[in-house]
């Protein structure tokens, strides 16, 4: 098989509304993107009126030093959040 495993999904774009999110990997440089990446909607309830979210913050640390671990993303959600 001329390609990598696939990535862990992304975290979801949002957490509310409207969402997605995506994997990806490795393959041919002259390969279609389209075969090395996938996008998924994700099942993300409906935002409350007047509750805008921030920016992702970089992930956190990873848990471990090795095997398998997790690392945290984190957003916070308010009103009169700056574009």
């Amino acid at each position: 098989d001329a390609f990598g495993p696939w990535s862990h999904w992304e975290p979801c774009s949002a957490a509310c509304g409207n969402s997605t999110r995506k994997r990806t990997r490795s393959g041919p440089d002259d390969c279609d993107k389209n075969l090395m990446e996938e996008v998924e909607q994700c099942l993300t309830p409906a935002c409350p009126a007047g509750c805008d979210s921030y920016p992702w913050e970089e992930v956190g640390p990873c848990d471990v030093t090795c095997g398998e671990g997790r690392q945290i993303y984190k957003r916070d959600f308010g009103s009169n959040v700056p574009p």
